[in-house]
Formats: C-alpha cells, structure tokens, sequence
C-alpha cells in the first residue's frame, strides 16, 4: 500500500505545483515521467535513510554521502527548473497551479519573484512535513541549494511531502484494519454526515470529529518523524535543564514522548476517543 499512497501524494503535490502527472492514467510508459519516478524514488532513500556521518563527522569522507546528496540536489534543482520553463512556456493557457500565480506575480515584481525565488517557496511549502532520521541530508541540502537559490524550500515538498503523508496513511490504514470497531464508527459518522451520494469534501471535515480524531491518534502513535525536525542552538542555552552549547545539535524524540505514561493513558492503545477530552490534541508534537 505505501507505493500506492506515495504515487497518490506525489501525484497530488505535482498537480498542485505543475499540473503534472507522474503516476497512472498511462504515464507509467512516458520516458519524461519514468525519469521523474527514478529521480524520487533516488532521493527517497538518501532522505529516509540513516546516516552515521551525523554522529561521527570523520566518516563523511569515507561514505560520499556529501558527494552524492549533492549530485541528486542538483538534479531535483534541473527538475524545478523544468516544471517552471515549462509553466512560463504555455502561459497563453494559464491553469490554476503555484507555479503559474507564482509566474503571474513574476510579471508585476521581477525583482523579487525570480525564478530561484519560486523554486524556493515550492519547497518551504512541506519543509516543516519533516526530515525523518536523515539530519545529514538536512544540513548539507540547506547549505547546498542556499547556494542556488535563496530559500530552500520545493524539492522538500516533493520529498518530504511526499513520504510522510504516504507514511501517515499507510499506519492509520494498518490501525483501523485492526480495529474494525473504530472503522465502523468512523464509517457511520461519514455516512450520516456526508452521505453515500458523494465523496468527502475539505468543507466537511469540521462536521466529522471522530475521523479527526483517528488522524490525531495515528500521528500520536506513529508519527511519520519519531525525532521531528534537527534544530541547532544558535547560541548557548539550557534546554530541560541541560546545558546546550552553540552549534549543538537537539533532536526531540517525538515517538518516545508520545508514548509516555505520565502524559497519556494507556499509551500504546489506538483509541481515539482520548481526543474527545479538551487539551489533549495540545499534547501532540509536529
């Protein structure tokens, strides 16, 4: 099902930005689409996986992480510029996508709306979606692609983005399978809500608390970034109590947190209904 779901989320991140199509309605044989695919499916697995670089910095010089993160950043970046060249070619059939208002505003205020500038606001769109146990990848695409264009913010829409929404649905799927009693009760308050004469709309969102809630306890569970965000103290601190020098790295284990008996009960149980309780939706981290 991941598969699924990622081609599902980048295809929506994709239309969203571009109006482009990657996955299904036949562009699994389009060599431009086939490309795009392996260029993902290439960043993916620099940005999920570990790197042990980040605990023992010697060892960047022995792995090529470095090397290789910067190879695909400048590739995302070709990508970027593609999907932009292209939107500002067929602007006499403008669509309803970012880049083509991004375009629109570039004809008003070309001094600041510069191309590295649209790229960048692609990006920082799902910069906050996370980097998930990959701080090298982090550090090293900031300072990198800075150097291209002034904010690093599309490719991690794409990839990050992309992973931790397919992540996300991927473990709810697994949690209401395996409580098919909260997966009717869900199932009964859309169809009273909604109705089965259509599909559930953004607007009916506010009208269903209980499918709220099963998000809530999803992401409480199994959050698609155990340690969140790396953040780096800019100066020397105390952070619960512990003295951070400069250029510290903190990584909050977000899992761990989540799971603690002293902030939540019965911590390892899917329940839902713990939401229903005021404050408790203040207790997640993200």
């Amino acid at each position: 099902m991941k598969s699924m779901f990622s081609n599902l989320t980048f295809n929506n991140i994709i239309r969203m930005l571009a109006g482009k199509c990657y996955y299904g309605d036949g562009a699994e044989d389009d060599p431009e689409a086939k490309r795009v695919r392996e260029l993902i499916a290439e960043g993916m697995g620099c940005f999920g996986a570990g790197n042990t670089a980040d605990y023992l910095p010697i060892l960047t010089w022995i792995t090529g992480s470095e090397k290789r993160i910067k190879k695909i950043a400048s590739r995302l970046d070709e990508f970027l510029q593609g999907l932009v060249d292209e939107r500002r070619e067929g602007k006499e059939k403008r669509q309803n996508t970012m880049v083509d208002h991004l375009l629109c505003l570039q004809e008003t205020q070309p001094e600041y709306y510069t191309d590295n500038i649209i790229k960048g606001i692609m990006l920082v769109s799902n910069i906050l979606s996370s980097l998930v146990d990959c701080h090298i990848w982090y550090k090293i695409i900031i300072s990198f692609v800075l150097c291209l264009y002034a904010s690093n913010v599309l490719k991690s829409l794409i990839l990050a983005g992309t992973d931790t929404s397919a992540v996300t649905l991927e473990w709810t799927l697994s949690a209401l399978l395996n409580h098919p009693q909260i997966l009717s009760k869900a199932r009964d308050e859309i169809d009273n809500k909604v109705g089965l004469n259509r599909l559930v709309e953004e607007s009916d969102l506010s009208h269903l608390p209980y499918l709220q809630n099963i998000v809530s306890e999803s992401l409480r569970l199994y959050p698609a970034s155990p340690l969140l965000v790396p953040h780096v103290a800019s100066e020397d601190c105390k952070v619960g109590g512990y003295h951070m020098p400069r250029g510290t790295m903190l990584l909050t284990n977000a899992w761990a947190i989540h799971r603690d008996p002293k902030i939540w009960d019965d911590p390892t149980s899917f329940k839902p209904e713990r939401f229903e309780k005021e404050g408790e939706a203040q207790k997640l981290l993200g």
